[in-house]
């Protein structure tokens, strides 16, 4: 079948993770793993809410509202 690129764009996810001072080796995989979670979650549920505070933090142009569009479009058409 056809094949296109409908979304193609950088976002921001800021993430924070408090280290206690007495820690002397950190594993970042944890928070790591938590940031991309919590991105996966935003962009499913925010990205194309624009009042939320997700989809604010990014200041989209003109040409990625209009891809956020086009792929809640193409999620659409695929719902059953």
């Amino acid at each position: 079948g056809e094949q296109r690129t409908i979304l193609d764009l950088q976002l921001k996810n800021g993430a924070s993770k408090p280290v206690p001072v007495s820690m002397k080796k950190v594993d970042d995989w944890a928070a790591f793993n938590e940031s991309i979670m919590a991105l996966l979650a935003n962009i499913s549920t925010d990205l194309h809410v624009p009042k939320s505070s997700f989809y604010e933090a990014q200041n989209f142009d003109k040409g990625s509202v209009q891809q956020i569009l086009a792929l809640k479009g193409a999620y659409q058409q695929c719902q059953i």
